[in-house]
């Protein structure tokens, strides 16, 4: 005689355990390094930059939240670093300014556009790099 046991109420604990231990994949965390921080905001500029060069605008979208989530992370790890030196700042503002416009671009679907100032933007981070100590990388 096979015993019937009702498993099915169990399933929506079953379902609520593998949910939740599933793991995500680390995203990636600024350390306060200049060298190495600037390096990962680069990686996700060259990402982003790429996905302007497609006409997906939702990879676009994806690319440049993330690569906004890391300029956030490097602005409150790297602004008040005094050894940055006097045009830091101002040097980050204007790599900033185009990143603000370029996501603007994205939403409004001006892929062209927003990748022209992706790229005026890694002009600006790579010569502020290279001023700050750090290695230039161009994006694309």
């Amino acid at each position: 005689m096979i015993h019937n046991t009702n498993w099915m109420k169990y399933l929506p604990l079953l379902l609520a355990f593998v949910l939740l231990s599933a793991s995500h994949p680390a995203r990636a965390q600024m350390t306060g390094n200049f060298s190495t921080d600037v390096a990962m905001v680069n990686s996700a500029l060259a990402t982003t930059v790429a996905a302007t060069g497609k006409t997906d605008t939702g990879a676009a979208r994806v690319a440049m939240q993330e690569l906004y989530r890391l300029w956030l992370q490097f602005r409150a790890k790297n602004y008040e670093d005094p050894a940055n030196g006097p045009r830091f700042v101002s040097d980050m503002n204007a790599v900033q300014a185009k990143l603000y416009a370029a996501s603007k671009l994205i939403d409004d679907r001006q892929l062209e556009k927003a990748h022209s100032e992706l790229k005026t933007a890694d002009t600006l981070l790579q010569a502020a790099r290279q001023r700050h100590g750090g290695q230039s990388k161009p994006a694309a």
